[in-house]
Parts: C-alpha cells; sequence; structure tokens
C-alpha cells in the first residue's frame, strides 16, 4: 500500500473512530480536500511553466506527432513537395496579416488577390534550391520580427499561442478521410477541420490582458 493511501485511511480510521459529524471530523475531511486541490493547482502550474519554458516547438511537436506531419531533429532538405507546402503556409498567414491591418482606400480587392496569386504562383512554379544558412537565418528573423510586432502592439503571445494550441489539438486525427490523411502524411496539405469545431478564442485571451474591444 502506498504511503498516500496509508494516510487516507489513517485519516479515514480516525473518522470511523470519531463519527462523520464530529465537528473534528469535518474538519480533517474539509482540511484534506484542500489539501488534494493544492496539489493539483501546484501539478497545473509546473505543466504551464515547463510548457512555457520549452517554447512553441514542443506545442507544434505534439501537433505535428498527433497528426502525422514528420518531426526530425538532424538539419536537411526535405522533400519539394513539403518546401513548396511550408512556404504557401507562410504566405497564407502573411497575407492574412495585411487584411488585417491595412485597409482598401489604396489596393483594391482584385490587386490584393492578384498579388497573393502571383506569390502562389511563385511558389508552384519556381525550382526549389534551397540555401539551407539562409533559409535558417530568415526563419531566425522571422521570429525575431513576429515577436517584435506582437511586443509593439502590446501582445502577449504565449496565452494566444495556448489557445490556439488547444484548438489545433482538439481535431481528431478519426476525422481525416483516407485522403486528407495521406496528403497530411507527405507534409503537402493542412488538416481539415472537423464538423462542429471551434476555433481559438483569440477575442477573450486579448481581454483578458486588458483589451478593450471598440466593436464590442
Amino acid at each position: 500500500m502506498s504511503n498516500e493511501a496509508s494516510q487516507e485511511m489513517t485519516l479515514q480510521q480516525w473518522v470511523d473512530r470519531l463519527g462523520p459529524n464530529h465537528r473534528a471530523s469535518k474538519e480533517l475531511l474539509e482540511l484534506q480536500q484542500q489539501a488534494k486541490e493544492h496539489v493539483t493547482e501546484l501539478q497545473e502550474r509546473c505543466n504551464e511553466l515547463l510548457s512555457e519554458r520549452r517554447g512553441i516547438r514542443y506545442l507544434v511537436h505534439d501537433f505535428h506527432t498527433k497528426f502525422g506531419y514528420p518531426v526530425h531533429t538532424v538539419p536537411h532538405v526535405p522533400a519539394p513537395a513539403a518546401v513548396r507546402f511550408r512556404l504557401k503556409l507562410i504566405s497564407e498567414e502573411f497575407f492574412e496579416l495585411l487584411d488585417a491591418t491595412l485597409g482598401e482606400y489604396s489596393v483594391e480587392p482584385w490587386q490584393r488577390q492578384s498579388a497573393e496569386a502571383k506569390v502562389k504562383g511563385l511558389i508552384d512554379r519556381a525550382p526549389v534550391v534551397v540555401d539551407m544558412l539562409e533559409l535558417t537565418d530568415a526563419m531566425a528573423d522571422l521570429d525575431y520580427v513576429v515577436e517584435g510586432t506582437r511586443l509593439t502592439f502590446g501582445i502577449d503571445g504565449w496565452p494566444v499561442l495556448l489557445e490556439v494550441q488547444r484548438a489545433n489539438m482538439s481535431k481528431a486525427p478519426s476525422h481525416l478521410a483516407s485522403a486528407d490523411r495521406a496528403k497530411v502524411n507527405l507534409n503537402v496539405a493542412k488538416t481539415p477541420k472537423p464538423e462542429g469545431w471551434t476555433p481559438p478564442n483569440i477575442k477573450q485571451v486579448l481581454e483578458d490582458q486588458g483589451w478593450e474591444n471598440a466593436h464590442s
């Protein structure tokens, strides 16, 4: 029998001896419950601190592992299709960033769509020739500039990342059709959103950080 189980039995024996309605029994049981709650809170906080120390790499690692995307630990150049897929993901998010920050007074919608189409066309048709040193430097600079942008906007990115991770991990591999699963495993397609999927609640996270939404 474990020490914890032995202590619980000892406590239960005291309660049995005193009677469940005795004041001391009630106090002992209340203290036991409080101790369990404190232990749970400490464990949750330790997990949060550990995740934060590990950073976004470990969040994405869990996502890749769950859905079959590649996880490598030695630098190398992947297949051209995987390179194009990653470039498309980055360009897609860049254009979403433009949409989120710029109005249409100087750029007509068709011009915006044309620019995105040209970038996608470049990614689809240009030969894949990877310079690992420049690639690594560019990705580091992107990380640095993105974090600087968060600081400029006053956004604590870690709680946002955790909310995005919660939403992403709520997708289940069982929802993937065979064709979708094959494309994901080849690292050439995004994970489809299942029916009833709930997107990350970014608004709530920002409000928790003190943001006052003028449109709410």
